[in-house]
């Protein structure tokens, strides 16, 4: 899988001697016809099939608005119809990447180009999964621009990506704050019982940088939902899935002495 769509850069793959190409952002139809030719068949009626159904993930009843910038049905495709996930999914791009403007600036400015590429081609890759497909194809330009060190090209693209940003955000905003203040709004008390061995856990995870940090993560902002912690529980979430595990672990150290659970 690769980002690189371009014909010669499937004939370039398969030429070093991979099987086949998929680019992204990630066609999920399109990749699951892809392993299926490759994947050995165990049985007549072995089949890979995707689940296009959102009943069971509890997203059926979800209510999507129309978002300036963004396709939804092209962002849902791309999570196989879970509203939940896509939601989330949104609410996560707007905390950590409703800077990344500023920051491809800063880094230019800087002359650090490998940051600002860095920047540039993550937010091209979230933008085309999402739907956000004016956004992904400025900052694609620009990604482009930096490989190739187009110097000339940097502002006039930047200033471009910067409108088009400001459009997509400003149009995820009123969801993230939605939900923030439904948070707010709601009074929970804690479950200590469940909360307590999670903790113990996430310290460990964050200690040997496990990949199943961001599941647990996500299950301790859920105990912590409703409550004055929530927004702990968020930015340590957001932490992970960023992989920063320092600040994860400095911000869980925090919890627990919020909580009276220091050793």
């Amino acid at each position: 899988m690769t980002a690189n769509a371009m014909a010669e850069d499937r004939d370039k793959c398969l030429e070093a001697g991979m099987n086949d190409h998929v680019p992204k952002p990630i066609d999920p139809d399109q990749l699951f016809a892809t392993l299926t030719k490759w994947v050995p068949k165990q049985g007549a009626s072995s089949t890979i099939e995707l689940d296009k159904s959102s009943a069971e993930d509890g997203s059926a009843d979800i209510e999507l608005p129309l978002l300036a910038g963004v396709d939804n049905s092209i962002g849902l495709r791309s999570v196989s119809g879970n509203k939940k996930l896509y939601r989330k999914l949104l609410m996560d791009f707007y905390r950590s990447h409703s800077q990344d403007v500023e920051n491809i600036r800063t880094s230019i400015e800087a002359e650090h180009f490998e940051d600002a590429s860095r920047i540039a081609h993550t937010l091209k890759g979230l933008a085309g999964s999402l739907g956000a497909q004016d956004l992904h194809l400025v900052a694609k330009e620009l990604d482009v621009a930096f490989k190739q060190q187009n110097v000339s090209a940097y502002e006039t693209l930047l200033n471009s990506l910067e409108r088009t940003a400001k459009e997509v955000f400003a149009a995820l905003q009123p969801i993230v704050n939605t939900q923030e203040e439904e948070a707010v709004n709601v009074e929970e008390s804690i479950n200590l019982d469940k909360v307590e061995p999670l903790l113990v856990q996430l310290h460990q995870d964050f200690a040997d940088m496990d990949a199943e940090a961001g599941d647990r993560a996500d299950e301790l902002k859920n105990l912590l939902a409703g409550t004055e912690f929530s927004k702990l529980g968020s930015k340590i979430l957001q932490q992970v899935e960023s992989f920063d595990f320092e600040s994860a672990t400095e911000a869980l150290e925090q919890l627990k002495q919020e909580l009276g659970l220091v050793d």
